[in-house]
């Protein structure tokens, strides 16, 4: 069964007088630990995707299956449950707040999580900092540090709640690329060794290179949908 359904999804909205039809009905399975990419020209309904599966957004139509569980049944607490314990992102921007550390910046998630202790966060945030081989710099300011050491504390920041499931918005667009090389090894290592399921936004030839599957989406819909390595 697949981790992931979505059946018919459309989402529609309203610019200015005009109906903007962004998803035409989405129809797609994704399996437990595959690493896709979500390819397409600006405009193709891939934010929208993203922030539908995301939980941060809901279709005009359609079904979403999370672990066989209909999301859109869901009251915005237990949206935000999900989002917090089973969901990751990775954004393109990263999003860190400067007025914290290293180590508060990843610990941030885990902050809404009344069932951890200090020491179990504490821990939680070192493993991850670990993963992404960032222990030495958890007591500096994101000001302090490269690009792609931020894109390194975002990842741990996503992995911090041990998620089944991160989604990536163009995460490499802003590295040079040497350091989107070094990105690129580091979540196809933590997608092996997690088992996570990753779900990537982006452009960059160096991370299709490397994903399982393509899924194209242009003009709202899924248009191709191909499996490149296993």
């Amino acid at each position: 069964m697949a981790f992931i359904e979505l059946k018919n999804i459309k989402k529609s909205y309203l610019l200015g007088d005009t109906q903007v039809h962004a998803l035409r009905g989405i129809n797609l399975k994704l399996n437990k630990g595959e690493f896709t990419a979500l390819i397409g020209p600006s405009g193709a309904g891939k934010s929208t995707l993203l922030h539908i599966l995301g939980t941060i957004d809901e279709p005009s139509e359609g079904e979403f299956l999370l672990d066989s569980k209909n999301i859109l049944t869901l009251n915005e607490n237990e949206k935000s449950a999900i989002r917090n314990k089973k969901i990751g992102f990775i954004f393109q921007a990263f999003h860190l707040i400067p007025v914290l550390n290293v180590f508060e910046n990843v610990e941030l998630p885990l902050l809404v999580s009344s069932d951890l202790s200090r020491e179990e966060r504490a821990a939680r945030v070192i493993q991850a900092l670990q993963d992404v081989g960032l222990k030495d710099y958890i007591k500096h300011p994101p000001n302090k540090l490269s690009g792609g050491q931020r894109q390194r504390v975002a990842i741990a920041r996503a992995l911090v709640t041990q998620p089944d499931f991160i989604l990536a918005d163009e995460p490499t667009a802003n590295l040079d690329s040497d350091t989107t090389h070094k990105i690129v090894n580091l979540l196809i290592d933590l997608n092996k060794k997690k088992h996570v399921t990753f779900l990537f936004c982006t452009h960059d030839e160096k991370l299709m290179n490397q994903v399982h599957r393509h899924i194209r989406i242009q003009d709202g819909v899924v248009f191709d949908d191909t499996l490149v390595k296993t």
